[in-house]
């Protein structure tokens, strides 16, 4: 009798510690949501967003380095740009359009001039304004942005 007893109380804590898994899961006594609707609930969320924004950085760095004069001088700029942003899609829309992200970001700097060359902040404030252009370019021809920042990996004004 002492082994039925025992096997009896075996059989009820087993099928606790497994009810109460699959209720913590979710899978018993869960929402009445399907896996669609709470996964779009958990995208349109702040939370969701945040997730998003933890993502890891990837980049692209334009193949060609971008060479203008400066606007009413002898003077070159030679710079070479990497875009940075934590959509993929971002990244593979940035090389299907280099062509036009080129043009536009050659159209900026061929409109700087000496003065704003040699301003302190000159480096952060052309990120910026790359940064913008880029995005209104990619913008324009596939929709939607997604570039978080420029960077320089070559910069020479002379």
């Amino acid at each position: 009798m002492k082994p039925i007893i025992i096997g009896v109380v075996a059989i009820l804590i087993l099928a606790g510690v497994i009810g109460g898994g699959l209720m913590a899961t979710g899978v018993l006594g869960g929402s009445d949501l399907s896996a669609e609707e709470a996964l779009s609930q958990l995208e349109s969320s702040s939370s969701g967003q945040a997730v998003a924004q933890k993502a890891e950085p990837a980049y692209h760095e334009m193949a060609r380095p971008l060479l203008t004069n400066i606007a009413d001088s002898r003077k070159m700029l030679q710079a070479k740009i990497a875009l940075m942003t934590r959509d993929p899609n971002v990244v593979t829309r940035s090389i299907k359009h280099e062509y036009a992200i080129r043009a536009g970001v050659l159209d900026l700097l061929g409109s700087l001039t000496e003065a704003e060359c040699s301003t302190p902040t000159f480096r952060a404030d052309l990120a910026i304004r790359l940064r913008d252009n880029v995005n209104q370019t990619l913008t324009q021809v596939s929709g939607n942005g997604g570039v978080e920042e420029v960077l320089f990996t070559e910069l020479v004004v002379q």
